[in-house]
């Protein structure tokens, strides 16, 4: 009974943090979403390099590291408390936090296709916003990860 509890508490958690981030994505004009779409491929390559994890298939990263979404949002922490420069490189991270946990809670999944159709409005921005913030080079532009495409097929 006590698990229950704690996983449902978890669970809201999770839910209240999802949609309280895509509520200040829907009101970003496409432009706008360049750098958190620059920042989301940025992240990606600094996951596969620091730990082998290949996000673009987050249910293998959530099945064989179930911390996965821990150590993410421990560096988003750290970035956060940078101020707003750390802020916006948080946001790559954010992203990635909210996708790996859909993979344990399917009650997720909408919000995170949600956000992922966000993240392709800024598609076309990420280059500009990456030059212009010095982040780094964009790699992954047009590419989701297995399972959450902005709209399912």
């Amino acid at each position: 009974m006590f698990r229950k509890f704690f996983v449902n508490k978890i669970e809201n958690i999770q839910s209240r943090e999802l949609e309280d981030f895509l509520s200040r994505m829907r009101h970003l004009d496409s432009d706008s979403l360049g750098g958190p779409a620059a920042i989301t491929s940025i992240w990606a390559d600094l996951l596969q390099k620091q730990y082998g994890w290949d996000v673009y298939y987050p249910h293998i990263v959530a099945t064989q590291n179930i911390d996965a979404a821990l150590k993410i949002g421990g560096m988003v922490r750290h970035l956060q408390k940078q101020g707003p420069e750390g802020n916006l490189k948080a946001v790559g991270g954010i992203v990635w936090t909210h996708t790996i946990r859909a993979c344990t809670n399917l009650k997720l999944t909408g919000g995170v296709r949600e956000i992922w159709s966000h993240i392709e409005r800024g598609f076309p921005y990420a280059d500009e916003a990456s030059a212009n913030f010095l982040l780094g080079e964009v790699r992954h532009l047009g590419r989701f990860p297995d399972g959450f495409t902005p709209k399912p097929s």
